[in-house]
């Protein structure tokens, strides 16, 4: 049996070895930190785990060699991506990208330069903060070398664009910050390729909406709906233009999201992600071309013929709702609506990261991920239906019976998925 090598241990890299598993293939789990304890770890559900440092290139290469990989893949960040890249090239194993274009895709500022090159519009920046006026604010501050919402947090006046700052910069290897205007009425937009073999194949959209938080806090997700408001629009005016600039990468393989800010037909194009994406997309690519995109990524980690993944588009509207919970400082005592929810037809995943007895939240980080609930189908009126049963079931309680959620979705939220 083939041994593919995961690197990290989150609850999101399960995903990977329940597809590897699928596959037929014999899963390794690497993280130094023991998780083996935990029910949402991919330890768990591995065959074998090893307690090295996905990062540790020169330990795992040794114990690589000592059992025979025969393919490996990175976990959902793009550190995880590096770390890859260096350990496949010292192995001769195969990987689906460089380092000159993860370096692109994952830089910011790179990333921007690169999409006007290529005739992208990018949400407008400020060089320094010197440069932002009284008149410039609510300003997004992030770091420049971060994905996943890392470090992003939102000024609303000169004392908290200082302390945006000064956490950005803690959060940035390359000690690189991009300070951009907020765009406000604007929505966040999100495509997905995924490129088999030097072709680009388009194959959803999604709107995100936010958490409602306090001035200067991190950014939260709150909802994705697919397909986005804006997608016609998108494919008219940018589908042809985003292939020519993944060609020019030289990117012929792998999985990619890219983002804008949209409104009307407006789109300013800021980041993007070479790599999984937290979301689970990999859902809607099933339904939606008949490729779950992680089996397309593990054929290419064991450097099997690609050839045979050939998209067939559906021929009826996918619909999706992914909800992700957030808490509040903590100790939860019970979740509350889990049969309810995983006996719903449209249900794809349900990623749980706190239960009952977890400490949810701390003073650095008060608002941690604690679910996300994927929904997807093809009957729109079920599948809001469905994310109904959803909002008015799931909850995360505390000893005393208040809920430690965030913010629990509303009928406003899928306002937007009744309008496509």
């Amino acid at each position: 049996m083939k041994k593919l090598l995961i690197l990290g241990n989150g609850v999101h890299e399960s995903f990977l070895v329940d597809r590897a598993h699928f596959l037929g293939y014999y899963t390794i789990v690497t993280e130094h930190s023991d998780k083996k304890k935990s029910s949402f770890s991919a330890k768990q559900c591995a065959d074998e785990s090893w307690d090295i440092s996905w990062n540790d290139t020169n330990r795992l290469c040794e114990q690589c060699k000592s059992i025979g990989v025969d393919g490996i893949i990175a976990g959902f960040s793009e550190y995880k991506v590096e770390a890859l890249i260096r350990l496949t090239e010292k192995l001769g194993l195969p990987c689906y990208c460089t380092m000159d274009q993860l370096n692109v895709t994952r830089e910011k500022n790179l990333f921007k330069e690169t999409c006007r090159k290529y005739g992208l519009p990018t949400v407008p920046e400020f060089v320094s903060k010197t440069e932002v006026t009284d008149s410039d604010f609510p300003v997004i501050v992030k770091p420049v070398d971060r994905g996943g919402s890392i470090g992003i947090t939102t000024a609303f006046n000169k004392e908290e664009l200082d302390k945006s700052v000064e956490y950005a910069l803690s959060l940035s290897d390359s000690k690189q910050i991009v300070i951009e205007r907020f765009m406000r009425d604007y929505t966040k937009f999100d495509v997905y390729y995924l490129i088999i073999d030097g072709k680009y194949y388009y194959f959803t959209s999604s709107d995100t909406q936010m958490h409602k938080l306090n001035p200067g806090t991190e950014t939260l997700q709150k909802i994705w709906t697919y397909p986005s408001r804006f997608e016609k629009s998108f494919l008219k005016q940018y589908d042809e233009k985003i292939q020519n600039m993944l060609k020019g990468c030289g990117i012929t393989r792998g999985y990619i999201t890219i983002s804008a800010f949209a409104k009307g037909d407006e789109f300013y194009f800021f980041e993007t992600g070479f790599r999984f994406s937290g979301e689970h997309s990999f859902d809607i690519s099933e339904m939606n071309i008949g490729i779950n995109y992680i089996d397309y990524m593990i054929a290419i980690a064991m450097g099997e013929d690609t050839s045979r993944f050939k998209p067939c588009y559906s021929n009826k509207t996918l619909y999706s709702i992914v909800l992700n919970y957030a808490g509040n400082v903590g100790k939860a005592e019970k979740v509350c609506g889990l049969d309810k929810i995983k006996s719903l037809p449209c249900l794809r995943s349900f990623v749980q990261y706190k239960k009952g007895g977890d400490i949810v939240g701390t003073g650095e980080k008060p608002h941690p991920r604690v679910a996300m609930i994927s929904l997807c189908g093809f009957d729109k009126q079920q599948l809001i239906d469905n994310a109904h049963v959803v909002m008015n079931s799931y909850d995360l309680i505390d000893s005393v019976g208040e809920s430690l959620l965030l913010e629990k979705p509303c009928e406003e939220n899928f306002k937007c998925l009744e309008s496509i």
